[in-house]
């Protein structure tokens, strides 16, 4: 036994004998964040809240979102928002019409789909105007981030010439944005009129203003076929110390009308290297080669790639081409495919979705459809996931009873989205016969234990402490969640933040608490267990061991964990 953890038995031992047990909550509280109709802090009397989009939650307990403001002087050109109570309180940070950071004449003329991350800093692609130029203008675009002290600058612009392009930037995507305030993104290239789609693939890695350029079309595709050259490259993803994956296409620019369009991944977290190409090649007997990589790659925080693909080959059918891998020291694993045993029924899986959950941990998690006997299309669907035990198990089934719930099933299922800690939220249809046709989407999450809890229900009546209309009807849950591009809705605590939608077409952000994360072991009591459940996660690298979170196992995490002990549940 290391010292560390003797001195925080001992230590452990004293708060336990002090403290006493205390009953963990065994429902979801719900915490009102924002709502339509009510006044918008700080603005002009009258302005109010319309409507809301984005939100985010870190891991700090920060929220952020988008909001459509409505009232006197409100128009199209300025009614788009972004909103945080990072400072301590809700207050607006950006807004179009503002000025953006190239002199009082250049403004935002949208600011969609923004990045936060768990120091607070925002990111956003945005769309920009000339406030001194005619009426009618093209729509530009540029990339922003702010800094630790949440100063804001402009990365890249439409129209700028970026290292390593002898033409103009031509598109600027919405792109990732992670704790170390990097973002990475792919740019097209315009030269005299002519646009180059997925010209080039950069990340300010290199400091915070200082962009690196990855790769470029028109470049070798090393490692491939001999004479391929790159000529699109993708949105990438990156981790938190700046490892960048991303797809290319290429192509052999000899050949005037190619039959095949190449699809390669790569890895760069320094030089890149090659993970997986779609060969396309007839792959000798016995042997298989990748035919599709048509899906965002996911990094873990050590650099692992984690991706879909499907394979040709003698060996493989349609019934079993679609697959997980993972790309870890030069070599690819197989982690699932269709066609295998699917773990909890009985039956094999039919189809491995393109899209899945990831944590930085390399945990994962996906709905999947079954094939065999017996199987039907009431229950031919589920989420299987590795995050509770490390090996892949069944979560969810459709035609499963919902747990609380008389005469309710879960139906189909959406995709799943994870935490840091391996926690599960996904949206269901219900069916069955207690269920309302104005209550037949419900969402959920797990807490630590793999238990699975209800949210938020369609047809439930929310109180919102407003003047008028108090209580309302939900009609919409809409929840999405991606930790790894800094468009988190999920925290490792088990918060997490969505916006509904009321029969009265009014809306709101919630926010929700799932679990417990001090009782451990998930029994209703915190006591000497829970020390020792977090002892065993933290000793083996388990991320319910990572209190902070941070993708680190350190003495911050007994200190955070003891925090959470002594505060007690909720």
């Amino acid at each position: 036994m290391n010292s560390l953890t003797t001195y925080f038995r001992v230590t452990f031992a004293a708060l336990v004998a002090a403290v006493g047990t205390t009953a963990s909550a065994q429902t979801v509280p719900l915490r009102v964040v924002a709502v339509s109709g009510t006044p918008a802090p700080g603005l002009a009397a009258g302005t109010t809240f319309d409507s809301f989009d984005s939100p985010r939650l870190n891991e700090r307990g920060d929220v952020a979102f988008w909001v459509r403001l409505a009232g006197p002087g409100i128009e199209d050109a300025n009614d788009g928002s972004i909103w945080t109570d990072r400072a301590g309180s809700l207050a607006i940070v950006y807004r179009e019409d503002d000025s953006a950071p190239f002199g009082a004449d250049i403004r935002f003329a949208a600011l969609p789909l923004p990045a936060f991350n768990d120091g607070g800093s925002l990111a956003f692609t945005a769309g920009l105007y000339d406030n001194s130029g005619p009426l009618l203008q093209e729509p530009w675009l540029g990339a922003f981030k702010e800094d630790a002290l949440f100063n804001i600058f402009a990365v890249a612009r439409e129209g700028s010439v970026l290292p390593g392009l002898t033409g103009n930037a031509a598109s600027l995507p919405v792109f990732p944005f992670n704790n170390a305030g990097d973002i990475a993104f792919n740019v097209s290239e315009e030269t005299a009129g002519v646009v180059v789609r997925g010209a080039a693939v950069y990340s300010t890695r290199g400091g915070l203003l200082n962009l690196t350029l990855l790769a470029r079309s028109g470049t070798p595709a090393t490692g491939t076929a001999t004479g391929l050259e790159t000529v699109f490259l993708t949105t990438p993803t990156q981790n938190e110390a700046g490892v960048v994956a991303y797809r290319a296409a290429a192509l052999d620019p000899a050949v005037v009308v190619p039959d095949d369009i190449v699809l390669t991944l790569w890895r760069d977290a320094g030089t890149a290297e090659l993970v997986a190409w779609t060969n396309p090649a007839a792959p000798p007997l016995g042997k298989t080669y990748f035919g599709d990589l048509s899906q965002t790659p996911r990094l873990s925080h050590d650099g692992r790639v984690t991706f879909w693909a499907s394979r040709v080959g003698n060996l493989v059918a349609p019934e079993n081409d679609g697959g997980l891998w993972r790309f870890a020291g030069g070599v690819n694993t197989l982690l699932v495919q269709e066609g295998d045993a699917a773990p909890g029924t009985g039956a094999m899986f039919k189809r491995i979705p393109r899209q899945f959950a990831h944590t930085a941990f390399g945990r994962i998690a996906f709905t999947a459809s079954l094939r065999g006997a017996g199987i039907t299309i009431d229950d031919n669907s589920g989420i299987w996931t590795n995050a509770f035990t490390g090996s892949l198990e069944l979560l969810v089934r459709e035609g499963d009873a919902v747990a609380g719930l008389v005469d309710v099933d879960f139906g189909i299922l959406s995709d799943p989205y994870m935490n840091h800690a391996g926690q599960i939220a996904f949206t269901a249809h219900l069916r069955g016969a207690g269920v309302a046709p104005d209550a037949t989407l419900g969402f959920f999450a797990t807490d630590q234990t793999g238990r699975i809890h209800l949210i938020a229900r369609m047809g439930d009546t929310i109180a919102l402490n407003t003047p008028v209309n108090p209580e309302r009807v939900v009609r919409e849950i809409t929840f999405t969640h991606d930790r790894g591009t800094g468009r988190s809705q999920f925290a490792a605590d088990g918060r997490l933040i969505f916006s509904v939608v009321f029969v009265d077409w009014s809306s709101a952000i919630m926010e929700a608490r799932v679990g417990c994360r001090a009782d451990v072991n998930g029994d209703g009591v915190l006591d000497i267990f829970d020390f020792l459940g977090f002892q065993n996660y933290f000793v083996i690298g388990d991320p319910r061991g990572d209190f902070v979170p941070d993708a680190r196992f350190d003495i911050f995490d007994f200190l955070a964990f003891q925090n959470e002990f002594v505060a007690g549940c909720p």
